[in-house]
């Protein structure tokens, strides 16, 4: 059985969620390295065993959980309880969600401001993590918060 299933204990699905995310910001920090420079070869190296630990820890914590599919199940289908978990951790995410992006934006706002000309950072990336972490993070806060899922 997977050492993330669907009777995980607590401490394993948090695991999950920190190397999860932490995989991700690995590629990210890897993907502006090489738009930076010339193709690295220790960096494409480390990029790709992000990514091979990104894609397991997405499959054991999201999928094999089944909470990615519980978290996007229709309202009718679920029960009252099952309703609450799924609105805590949405509103939960969301208001995470926007903290993150607005201190993104910032951020690079300010960075422009301080150094023009000198901040070109490839914005394809950052915006596709932003997508997966609006689609993940209600997962992971049930994954990280509930004692079974």
């Amino acid at each position: 059985m997977n050492a993330l299933s669907a009777k995980s204990n607590r401490p394993l699905r948090r695991l999950g969620v920190v190397l999860n995310y932490g995989t991700l910001i690995i590629m990210l920090i890897a993907f502006v390295s090489l738009a930076r420079q010339s193709i690295n070869i220790p960096i494409v190296a480390i990029a790709v065993i992000a990514a091979l630990f990104f894609m397991i820890s997405f499959i054991n914590l999201h999928v094999r959980t089944r909470l990615w599919k519980f978290v996007h199940t229709k309202i009718d289908n679920l029960d009252e309880r099952q309703i609450q978990v799924v609105h805590h951790s949405l509103r939960h995410s969301y208001s995470i969600f926007s903290i993150v992006c607005l201190t993104l934006f910032f951020a690079f706002g300010l960075l422009k401001e301080l150094m023009p000309g000198e901040i070109d950072l490839p914005l394809m990336p950052i915006i596709a993590a932003l997508i997966y972490l609006a689609h993940t993070l209600p997962s992971s806060i049930i994954a990280w918060t509930e004692k079974e899922v």
